[in-house]
């Protein structure tokens, strides 16, 4: 889900979480699970949580750029 930027801060992602929440509960499905990278500069987990929903885990995730350089298994 996302709305862009030149839309955003006029209820649109409100309106479409809630339909999308109406939708799964009329389908029998009673929980829904997002994911949201919370250092996002849209703000997006703060819309899930004025809609009632909570954080259930959190995890991180390390990367590491890996230059090229001497193979250091190699003796010689």
């Amino acid at each position: 889900m996302g709305v862009r930027h030149s839309w955003r801060k006029q209820g649109l992602g409100m309106a479409l979480l809630r339909h999308i929440q109406r939708e799964f509960y009329q389908r029998g499905l009673h929980k829904m699970t997002l994911n949201v990278d919370t250092l996002s500069s849209t703000g997006a987990f703060r819309l899930y949580e004025r809609a009632g929903m909570h954080t259930l885990f959190q995890y991180h995730t390390y990367e590491k750029e890996v230059r090229a350089g001497k193979d250091l298994r190699i003796q010689g």
